[in-house]
């Protein structure tokens, strides 16, 4: 493991060079998000439900960004939002109301009038934003899917661009499509404080340890589709499930030599004053988490190196899977913790669970693939290119 000297750091203590995002409650979000913020003078008297359906073979990824384009979409036609995980799950054990936005869905919820069942587009028909216009007599503005946001397979109908956000930009002022996600999800949750009985240590060690002021913290997000392989030896009710091996370490050796690069570039060349290096490893793999913690630990003079990781298993989350309540609750304290850093560390990969998990709170995401690691871009410039047979990426 690289080492770095103290001599590195030259300037006062406590300076961040990467912000984090704004609490909610505090000045600075409501200047960011001001039109993310409940407004208890409007009467709301319809109603947006995020619920994945039973055969949906997605999972948190999914769900978080629908919960955000839905919360975006309420804020323009002025309509409730509730959501959940679908029988079964307490989600209200893992998360908690940021503000007066109740978002738990009532007992025996039906979504009837005025209420519009919002799922992934390529599952179900859905109302078309004119139909909700006219319902509920406001302007309602397409807004497009944050999930692949971070897309670095270059599929460029899958990208997102600034001109989708030109109507939400109208009916919303203030909407930056930059943070629109961060915006959104701040205003709606938080970790509840009983998601520690899913996660230990969570809020005495290792959240204190993420949001240390002092503490240059990085989340590297691993996968290696060892969630996915038990899934399916799941589906065929193999005796003898797939076992791991030790071949996914080189495979997460471009990811690793990423966040090393980083630290190099934020301690030596930019300045900052920090007492230590912190990753945060998640991962879906629980042998290649203590592998890293075990190799990649270092407190031995210079700056530190610190290695976290929690005791998730790793196990896939997917609606269609029938997840139990823990299997809910440890991918959404990783996801969760992933947006607790300075910044992220990914590979091509892991753009759909690590990516949404950076907009969680806007966090800047290194793209490792392929040996690279250079910032990616959330949002790009110009007007989105038609999706045509000849121009599929």
């Amino acid at each position: 493991p690289q080492k770095f000297s103290r001599a590195a750091r030259t300037v006062e203590k406590n300076k961040r060079w990467v912000s984090r995002f704004p609490e909610y409650n505090s000045l600075e979000f409501s200047k960011q998000c001001g039109w993310a913020l409940p407004n208890s003078s409007i009467t709301r008297n319809c109603t947006f439900l995020v619920r994945p359906t039973s055969n949906d073979g997605e999972g948190i990824s999914l769900w978080v960004s629908l919960i955000a384009q839905a919360h975006q979409l309420a804020q323009q036609a002025q309509c409730n939002l509730v959501f959940d995980y679908g029988p079964g799950i307490d989600v209200s054990s893992v998360l908690s109301p940021s503000s007066s936005w109740n978002w738990t869905v009532p007992t025996n919820f039906q979504c009837r009038d005025r209420c519009y069942h919002w799922l992934s587009p390529s599952r179900s028909p859905r109302v078309s934003l004119e139909t909700i216009s006219k319902q509920e007599g406001q302007p309602v503005a397409t807004v497009p899917l944050y999930r692949y946001a971070y897309n670095f397979k270059n599929l460029r109908f899958l990208q997102l661009y600034q001109d989708e956000f030109a109507g939400i930009q109208r009916n919303m002022p203030g909407f930056v499509p930059e943070i629109g996600m961060a915006c959104s999800l701040t205003s709606l949750f938080r970790l509840s404080p009983d998601s520690s009985q899913f996660v230990l240590h969570l809020f005495t060690k290792i959240l204190p340890t993420l949001r240390d002021e002092d503490s240059l913290v990085m989340s590297l997000y691993i996968r290696t589709l060892q969630a996915d392989k038990a899934f399916n030896d799941e589906k065929r009710n193999h005796t003898n499930p797939y076992r791991e091996d030790t071949s996914y370490r080189n495979q997460s050796l471009d990811i690793i030599n990423c966040a090393i690069q980083q630290e190099t570039s934020y301690i030596e060349n930019k300045n900052a004053s920090f007492s230590r290096v912190v990753w945060l490893v998640v991962s879906d793999s629980k042998d290649l988490k203590q592998w890293i913690a075990e190799t990649y630990t270092d407190e031995s003079g210079g700056i530190p190196r610190q290695v976290i990781v929690t005791t998730a298993r790793g196990v896939h989350s997917r609606s269609d899977r029938g997840p139990s309540q823990s299997d809910f609750a440890e991918a959404m304290v990783d996801w969760y913790l992933i947006g607790e850093s300075d910044l992220v560390v990914m590979d091509k990969s892991s753009v759909s669970f690590g990516g949404t998990a950076a907009l969680r709170t806007a966090r800047p995401v290194q793209d490792a693939s392929d040996g690279k690691c250079i910032r990616a871009i959330p949002i790009r410039e110009g007007q989105k290119p038609h999706r045509t047979i000849n121009n599929k990426k």
